[in-house]
């Protein structure tokens, strides 16, 4: 009999010992995934500004308070409230140059992830692990256009924190918790001003305190029932009975541990002593927080965490900051391109939407299911979904706080303890093998989709970095100190932290919105960018794509002033025509060829042989000054083609495509074969460009 058993156990301690290993590689899995998401260029212009502010504080020993990067705002108040942020940049820049930055924001991402398992695993039984991987990969795909290296990220990193300390069990009465808020708000308080975010969270926690007191006030926690007279003593003497503690205690039990019944339920009097009559507590303030010590814990914990934050060189400017961008956003009148501020679309944000319509799925029916939720959670999540649509960036913390209650709504309680095995985490008996061998091959199923989707992320050319800085006009500010180019100089407002700290000299403006405010509202009231010219007497123009297209027929009418001297792919370089720059001038300026192609008068300036002599050693000359950029070969082939040269088309095209992925100049080389016969190769570079975007 005892063979038997054992012949039955066996199958399914194989099965544990297999569904213990593929949950290990399903994390292992997903935790790459997130490591290979985050290992991407880096995109947002502010994380140079934040490079030159900590190399700063490193040198001088103290916190900035007043503009050190631009000419046209020196010495203005500044609020440097993510100055721990930038020596972290700083640290990690020091340790492996451009690469270590990419490094610290795979970290974060990974550890953002990591805090987001750890709190959601206690909501489902082993048994059950299986269903958490596919949500999660639908989360990290939501998530992941969010990895950049912003100190907004180290925000979500603390909240994701902060909701695993407040999710556990008797989290106020663990002198753990009280530690390690204190510990976080403290940093997160010199990190970002997003630390008004973890008030919100506290305040939510605050709110259910009180809302279980009121709760438990009106199912008459004191009762009519438990005032009985003694006749002896001649006072009224309140007694708590069995009834009075309701039957909905267990309904009532929060995260602390204690029932809320039981939190405003006053304990029996001692032979002998008076106790306090059913007027003297409703009336009496003191009392009922002295009867409602998780309401008091949870205030204490709010103030400890607003103590702490203020504890940075900037106080209460702090928590200011968030308050006063959002005005100047929303409310200044200025449209602005919101970027991660701007609201979040279905087309956008897909993985968002799914994801909302899943946690609605798992809230139905709705009044049974909110029930089950604890009010942090629904008035936290609440909260941080209105945002959310209003404002993409809080679309990483809606999911952050949503995860935990959407997986246990979405699988079934964890088992009875007397049901559970506390050695393996599973449930007894043989009866649950056939049980155990689904789960098994779900979780083999879920590995194998996180190590394929991490293979195909990591093998797509956007997601290997072979420049960190790809996003950047490297090659201009390259450009600019090889030859030594100094002066007052105007950039789009989202490249010049790089220009400051690339080129090392003063910028017009950069990313600090606050105290450019008033830049911004000054450039978009000018009629003509003469004026601008004027007053901050600009020299150096340094012009992207977009603002090509605003600028182009102002630089069209100055043309005697402004000359061309360099172009790429992404920016193009316009010096003031003054005696410094004459030299320059000589060997760079270009007569005919304006940036970012001109294709209607290059089909023109073809067909006229003096004309075209010119503009062909144009475009030899921005050949040979960036080799490393497309568009030069692009309209040099282009050029070739409208002069049927179609040799000298056909080399030219095959260097663009070898540069980057572009359909315009797929489509032209494919052209350009069909012309010299060769359909076979004109066919594949016409497929191919089918397939890129």
């Amino acid at each position: 009999m005892e063979a038997t058993q054992d012949a039955k156990r066996k199958p399914a301690e194989q099965t544990l010992f297999l569904l213990r290993w593929m949950a290990w590689l399903s994390l292992l899995g997903l935790l790459g995934l997130a490591w290979g998401l985050a290992a991407t260029p880096l995109k947002h212009d502010d994380l140079f500004w934040h490079l030159q502010t900590g190399e700063w504080i490193v040198q001088h020993t103290q916190i900035p308070h007043q503009d050190l990067f631009s000419y046209t705002r020196q010495h203005t108040p500044w609020v440097t409230h993510e100055w721990l942020f930038a020596v972290l940049c700083h640290g990690f820049f020091r340790l492996a140059d451009l690469q270590g930055l990419i490094l610290f924001k795979q970290i974060l991402a990974v550890s953002i992830l990591g805090v987001m398992i750890a709190t959601a695993r206690k909501e489902v039984e082993f048994l059950r692990w299986g269903w958490m991987w596919p949500l999660l990969c639908l989360v990290l795909c939501a998530i992941s256009p969010f990895f950049i290296l912003r100190a907004s990220l180290l925000t979500s990193l603390c909240m994701a924190l902060l909701w695993l300390f407040l999710q556990r069990d008797s989290a106020l009465q663990k002198k753990t918790t009280w530690w390690a808020v204190g510990l976080l708000f403290l940093l997160w308080g010199n990190l970002h001003a997003g630390v008004i975010f973890g008030f919100v969270l506290l305040g939510c926690l605050w709110a259910e305190s009180l809302w279980s007191l009121i709760r438990g006030k009106k199912e008459g926690t004191l009762s009519k029932e438990t005032v009985v007279s003694k006749e002896a003593v001649g006072v009224k003497e309140t007694v708590v009975s069995k009834e009075a503690v309701s039957a909905d205690e267990t309904k009532a039990t929060d995260r602390t541990g204690v029932s809320s019944a039981s939190k405003e339920a006053i304990s029996l009097p001692a032979k002998g002593e008076k106790s306090l009559g059913a007027a003297d507590v409703s009336s009496d303030p003191k009392e009922d927080l002295r009867l409602s010590p998780t309401l008091l814990r949870a205030s204490s914990l709010l103030f400890l965490a607003m103590f702490a934050s203020l504890l940075n060189p900037n106080g209460i400017e702090v928590w200011l900051y968030p308050w006063k961008l959002n005005r100047f956003f929303y409310y200044s009148g200025i449209k602005f391109d919101l970027g991660i501020f701007a609201a979040p679309t279905p087309t956008e944000h897909p993985f968002f939407f799914l994801y909302l319509l899943l946690c609605l799925v798992c809230l139905f029916p709705f009044r049974q299911k909110l029930r089950s939720l604890h009010v942090f959670e629904i008035l936290a999540s609440g909260l941080f979904l209105i945002l959310a649509l209003r404002s993409n960036r809080f679309v990483f913390h809606f999911m952050m706080l949503s995860f935990p209650w959407c997986i246990r709504l979405l699988l079934s309680q964890r088992a009875e303890p007397k049901e559970r095995d506390a050695t393996v985490g599973s449930l007894r008996g043989p009866e649950r093998d056939d049980e155990l061998l689904r789960w098994s091959s779900l979780l083999a199923s879920c590995s194998a989709l996180a190590v394929v989707a991490l293979v195909w992320l990591l093998s797509r050319p956007e997601f290997i970095v072979r420049s960190p800085l790809m996003h950047f006009p490297v090659e201009t500010a390259d450009f600019l100190k090889k030859n030594k180019i100094r002066g007052n100089m105007f950039q789009h407002q989202n490249e010049g932290g790089f220009y400051g700290w690339s080129l090392r000299q003063p910028i017009f403006w950069d990313g600090r919105n606050l105290l450019f405010s008033s830049l911004v509202r000054e450039y978009l009231q000018v009629r003509d960018f003469s004026q601008l010219e004027k007053r901050y007497d600009i020299e150096i123009l340094l012009v992207n794509f977009s603002m090509f297209r605003e600028m182009k027929s102002w630089l069209r009418r100055h043309r005697e002033r402004w000359s061309l001297v360099y172009w790429d792919d992404q920016s193009a370089l316009y010096l003031k025509n003054l005696p410094k720059f004459e030299k320059l001038l000589q060997k760079y300026a270009y007569r005919h060829l304006r940036p970012f192609g001109d294709l209607p008068k290059l089909h023109a300036w073809a067909k006229r042989p003096k004309l075209a002599a010119k503009v062909r050693e144009e475009l030899e000359r921005a050949v040979k000054i960036q080799p490393q950029a497309q568009l030069p070969y692009y309209l040099k082939g282009l050029f070739a083609l409208y002069s049927n040269d179609l040799q000298l088309a056909l080399h030219a095209l095959l260097q663009a495509a070898r540069i980057r992925p572009k359909r315009q100049v797929y489509l032209s080389l494919s052209y350009t074969l069909q012309r010299l016969q060769r359909s076979k190769e004109a066919r594949y570079w016409l497929e191919k460009a089918q397939r890129v975007q």
